[in-house]
């Protein structure tokens, strides 16, 4: 059996700080519970798995019109996940508990992240986006996550946008409690071409290519359960989407 639990807080507040500034800025609070059991054919059979996760964070974004043909995003954000608590337990069928296998651990993360981007109108028709994020986690290098899309528009229910962006996933709690101090981000590299077009005013098609390509991933290297973080995979496809809303 699986229980999930997944709850969350949201508040926000935006406001123009004179004719070419705008701000927003949210706090958040996230709580997620799962608890799982399991039998499994092992001489301890009987399994247990539990999560619980808080976190809170401030996010502060600005928006800049100072430039013609400019609009500038920049800010910062802070994310405390100061709970993350992972338990797993394998019982025999007398209902002892397997020592060896079972743990109780606890991991928290702070992260600070810097971001800016621009998005450049320099033609009716054309517009191009450059950005970045800086993130440093408390018990990890910082790391660079840059983008960039090119934008054309031909007409005005028609938007083709090709882009090209890289980031990184941090190692969870049950990354940490796994594969211990070799523990790392893994990065992918994305590339994508959409073309988005409005049939009218309630219904709109969408279609997208793309390429991701992972990097850093943790993988066995000698099949004694001795992981390095040396992987790689790629995945490639099409895909559609069809939107319509009525009011």
């Amino acid at each position: 059996t699986i229980d999930d639990e997944n709850s969350y807080l949201n508040a926000s507040y935006e406001t123009d700080l004179g004719l070419y500034l705008y701000s927003a800025s949210r706090f958040y609070f996230g709580h997620y519970a799962h608890e799982g059991r399991r039998i499994i054919d092992d001489p301890t059979p009987f399994a247990q798995r539990q999560h619980r996760a808080d976190w809170w964070g401030l996010d502060q974004k600005f928006v800049g019109k100072w430039f013609a043909n400019h609009s500038i995003v920049f800010g910062m954000e802070y994310r405390n996940d100061f709970n993350q608590y992972l338990s797993r337990a394998y019982f025999y069928p007398d209902g002892r508990i397997d020592s060896a296998y079972s743990a109780k651990e606890t991991f928290s993360r702070n992260t600070t992240s810097l971001y800016v981007a621009d998005e450049f109108r320099f033609h009716d028709r054309w517009r191009l986006n450059v950005g970045a994020r800086y993130d440093k986690a408390s018990d990890l290098e910082g790391n660079w996550s840059p983008r960039v899309a090119l934008i054309f528009q031909p007409d005005f229910r028609t938007t083709l946008k090709a882009s090209y962006s890289e980031a990184f996933r941090m190692p969870n709690a049950d990354d940490q409690s796994f594969y211990r101090s070799s523990a790392m981000p893994e990065y992918v590299a994305a590339k994508e071409f959409v073309v988005q077009h409005d049939l009218d005013r309630r219904m709109r098609l969408t279609g997208t290519v793309y390429e991701y390509r992972r990097s850093k991933q943790m993988v066995d290297v000698t099949g004694l359960q001795d992981f390095a973080a040396v992987g790689s995979s790629q995945a490639h496809g099409l895909e559609l989407e069809f939107e319509a809303r009525w009011d």
